[in-house]
């Protein structure tokens, strides 16, 4: 009788000896199986992308996009840093966007085969918009915060505030 380790010493000879037919095999098992299932895997895809590591996955890939789009930096050696970083700030305000302090969501939403944007939705807005990507540059916070923002600079929000302060004293004795 075979020990164990004798039996995987045989089976790892087999397979490479054989690794290019099984490999073809698995392949052409793998592309049957997606062609006949794929509402299934559609399916089972969409709900990844619902869960909090499938959104932040869809961010890392629109980050990555971005930065070779317009020629910007990604100081994120990998997804795996920005998840890091993702589960420190979570962790010092839980799922709320620390700029409204909404309950922020990773809900992707399908209509007439787009989505659909969801204003309570995490979204990685950089602080300033002419930087880089970068643990020092973003923040987590919700589509709808960081769509209203747009790329309003420094200056133009002191500005704001300055005015808001001119003309309606400060706003915290108010409240």
């Amino acid at each position: 009788m075979q020990s164990k380790e004798e039996k995987r010493a045989y089976k790892r000879a087999h397979y490479l000896k054989n690794r290019e037919k099984i490999i073809a095999q698995q392949t052409i098992y793998n592309v049957k199986y997606r062609k006949n299932n794929k509402e299934f895997i559609k399916e089972r895809n969409y709900l990844y992308m619902n869960t909090e590591n499938g959104f932040l996955h869809i961010l890392w890939a629109s980050i990555n996009l971005r930065c070779r789009k317009h020629n910007r930096t990604n100081g994120f050696k990998n997804f795996d840093e920005f998840n890091n970083y993702w589960l420190e700030q979570k962790s010092k305000y839980g799922m709320k966007c620390p700029a409204t302090g909404v309950e922020m969501t990773t809900i992707r939403k399908i209509k007439n085969k787009k989505f659909e944007r969801c204003n309570t939705n995490m979204s990685v807005d950089r602080i300033l918009s002419t930087e880089g990507y970068n643990c020092k540059n973003i923040i987590f916070t919700s589509w709808k915060y960081n769509n209203a923002k747009g790329s309003f600079t420094p200056e133009m929000a002191e500005f704001y505030l300055k005015l808001v302060k001119e003309r309606y004293g400060d706003i915290n004795e108010t409240q």
